[in-house]
């Protein structure tokens, strides 16, 4: 056997192992936490002395969590519909328009990405006590658009970029209005894109703990800031086991947006060819 294939051999179990460490690095400590979530004693300690069910139930007979709960979903409902509707059109706007003071608008939009979060709950909470909004679910939601509408217009700008304009232009060539090629040939292609930033945007909103902790009172409380509130005053193991939930439920978003990705591109293909054969004339 040469140098050359050994060195070859040598750098594919290097990489197999750094990639395996990797994944142990960021999923033990997940592993161990729904471990935790099992145990049937009142701290949290691993290995657990016994295994329950007990916090779970906890956890879905408890009219606190089942409130909190009720308003993340809502709220992040909220936020990922409004924030992909409002992304998609500042994204198509800022990629097809020219006009003075563009960058610095585009600057401006995007800045969220790159203050922290605690500096912009700081300077909501400051607004907020003025126009009476601190505590009330407009002013979580409001809070929640400034962080996740750049989110979305990184996304579906990105999808911008790789879409052909010029197949719009075929289909108005062929008789459609702008309007009508637009939702027929520009909105199929970029709808995977729209679909990223709406699980991009929910997941946000719904995992966003420190604009909670600022914003939010006791009847807007979300499943983030209840969490926050349970380490520093009652640590017990229904932490783990609504972070377990809160794991499961993320990635299984994930998947269905993976799979729905999957599908939207694929529908995007046959929707082009059907639009420039007349079909959005």
């Amino acid at each position: 056997m040469t140098i050359d294939k050994l060195i070859s051999i040598a750098s594919r179990f290097s990489l197999l192992g750094i990639v395996i460490f990797t994944a142990m690095f960021l999923i033990g400590p997940l592993c161990v936490l729904a471990l935790m979530s099992f145990s049937d004693s009142r701290f949290l300690i691993f290995p657990p002395p016994d295994y329950s069910f007990r916090w779970y139930v906890e956890y879905f007979t408890s009219a606190s969590w089942r409130d909190a709960t009720l308003v993340s979903l809502i709220l992040a409902t909220t936020v990922s519909v409004i924030s992909t509707a409002i992304g998609t059109c500042a994204a198509i706007a800022f990629s097809r328009s020219r006009f003075a003071g563009r960058d610095m608008i585009q600057t401006v939009i995007m800045s969220p990405l790159f203050v922290p979060n605690i500096i912009l709950a700081v300077g909501l909470y400051s607004v907020y006590s003025i126009v009476k909004l601190n505590g009330t679910m407009v002013g979580l939601v409001l809070g929640h658009l400034v962080l996740t509408i750049p989110y979305a217009m990184v996304v579906i700008g990105t999808s911008l970029a790789e879409f052909d304009q010029r197949l719009e232009q075929a289909a108005q060539g062929l008789g459609a209005s702008p309007l009508r090629a637009f939702r027929h040939v520009t909105l199929p292609a970029i709808s995977s894109g729209m679909a990223t930033a709406l699980l991009f945007t929910f997941l946000i909103s719904f995992d966003e703990v420190v604009l909670a902790v600022f914003l939010s009172s006791p009847t807007t409380s979300t499943i983030s800031k209840l969490m926050w509130d349970g380490i520093r005053f009652d640590l017990n193991p229904t932490i783990a086991a609504v972070s377990t939930l809160i794991t499961g439920f993320s990635w299984f978003l994930m998947l269905i947006g993976l799979l729905a990705k999957k599908e939207l591109e694929k529908r995007r293909h046959n929707n082009q060819s059907t639009a420039l054969e007349g079909g959005v004339v």
